[in-house]
């Protein structure tokens, strides 16, 4: 028997099988077969939840864990609990502008202890994660030691945004356009193995790009700011209503499955409650960070050979927000204020979501609000990029670009060949699409399955 403590959040995941415990699951030895029962639950969702897999035989152990481990099976003997590390009395009575600044200051720290002096890589988009990250890093190095990339295509607001940050900082500045992003069936197989095969692969497979500029990094993300703050914040309520919730609201962009077609009962079983933040946060939260979070985000950051840090996860961060009182968790109000009072300067700039609303320029965020309807409008009658795209438009490039519509179109022929899922049912939501119907997370989803078995079971 041998005991495995896991990390928090599964960025560095390690997977049971009969002979052991391997560092991902390019490390599992031998061919892996599908575990069909699984199948369904990927594809209603897009990815596999809890600590189960798409493999026979193999489970991705929960984060946060003290595991005995066995060729036999594993045992899960203690798990972290936040409830238990949280002091709501200390910042209950505290005013607003001393947990403003005492939020700044953690997340301050929480950059500087992870900063060890090499040039750091940090892709900017139109949010506040990211650059707030920039922001920091410029109070602990010159901006010409910061290298910046921004991903996307031109005309929509994050890329437009990220490369406006940018040239505000005077960083080293990569505006890397989508179209240039290359879809290949080699880089697809890679990003299966370096994901650890959970999800789509056609947004994570751009960490191929980014390694061909910048190496192994070290990468800057803002894992994730945005749900430590409170962005999925709601009201507490029963962990069963909670997870069938997530299963609803997980499925919407999926069309493989009619809702006829689908097993609650079996999906809600794979699906973790949430335990390590069960009473630090509402149900709901719980169950998206410890699923959705861990086994979807993750996968598309995370990937095998990279340097990424991640300080909005850093434990006394992250005690203090979710030790805040929980209505200021609520639309991120906490979190906005802080990351505006630290960092003024990049914050005078407009946000993908707020516009100028949080730099407090009336006159401009009305202005930018009317332009910006009228760029959607646009966008509807002419066919111009719609300023909400973000990296690409793959429903459309899907049918129009030659390199993403053999990536897809290759591998779902040949997904349909192994007799796997319904050949016709596969051919048809091609055609689907072709004809104009939106059928991209399916189609993407599919194909990432049969790379995912090209990587892993065949080519072993």
């Amino acid at each position: 028997m041998q005991r495995v403590e896991t990390e928090t959040h599964r960025r560095e995941r390690q997977f049971w099988h009969g002979g052991g415990v391997a560092q991902g699951l390019g490390a599992v030895p031998g061919r892996l077969s599908l575990e069909s029962s699984r199948l369904s639950t990927f594809l209603r969702i897009g990815y596999v939840p809890g600590t189960a897999t798409l493999w026979q035989g193999v489970d991705c152990l929960p984060g946060g864990s003290s595991i005995d481990v066995g060729t036999a099976g594993w045992t899960e003997r203690s798990r972290r609990s936040f409830a238990a590390e949280i002091d709501r009395p200390r910042w209950a009575s505290a005013t607003r502008a001393a947990l403003v600044d005492e939020g700044g200051r953690l997340f301050a720290a929480a950059v500087a202890r992870v900063f060890d002096g090499r040039d750091p890589v940090v892709p900017l988009s139109g949010g506040l994660d990211s650059r707030a990250i920039l922001g920091a890093l410029l109070e602990i190095v010159p901006a010409g030691r910061i290298r910046t990339v921004t991903w996307g295509t031109p005309g929509g607001l994050d890329f437009e945004l990220g490369n406006r940050v940018a040239r505000a900082a005077g960083t080293r500045h990569l505006a890397l356009d989508f179209a240039d992003v290359r879809f290949t069936e080699d880089r697809l197989r890679e990003t299966a193995v370096l994901s650890d095969a959970s999800t789509d692969l056609f947004q994570p497979v751009v960490w191929m790009t980014l390694r061909d500029h910048f190496g192994d990094g070290p990468y800057w993300t803002g894992f994730t700011g945005d749900g430590i703050g409170g962005a999925f914040w709601c009201p507490d309520g029963p962990r069963d209503v909670a997870v069938g919730a997530f299963l609803a609201c997980e499925s919407k962009p999926m069309h493989w499955l009619a809702p006829s077609e689908r097993d609650d009962a079996r999906d809600a079983a794979l699906v973790d409650p949430g335990s390590k933040y069960v009473g630090a946060m509402s149900a709901n939260e719980a169950v998206w960070f410890e699923n959705h979070v861990e086994r979807y985000t993750a996968h598309h950051l995370f990937l095998r050979g990279f340097d990424v840090r991640a300080p909005f996860m850093d434990d006394d961060l992250v005690r203090f927000f979710l030790g805040i009182p929980p209505l200021l968790r609520k639309d991120k109000a906490l979190f906005d204020e802080i990351v505006v009072t630290r960092f003024p300067a990049l914050f005078r700039l407009p946000t993908t979501g707020y516009g100028y609303r949080l730099a407090r320029r009336p006159l401009r965020h009305l202005g930018w609000s009317a332009k910006l309807l009228a760029r959607r409008g646009l966008a509807r009658v002419t066919g111009a990029i719609h300023p909400n795209v973000t990296y690409l438009d793959y429903a459309a490039a899907i049918r129009s670009r030659p390199d993403l519509r053999a990536a897809v179109h290759d591998a779902i022929e040949s997904l349909a060949r192994r007799d796997i899922l319904d050949p016709a049912r596969i051919r048809r939501i091609w055609r689907e699409h072709a004809d104009g119907r939106e059928h991209r997370y399916t189609l993407t989803l599919l194909a990432s399955l049969e790379y995912m078995l090209q990587a892993l079971s065949d080519r072993r």
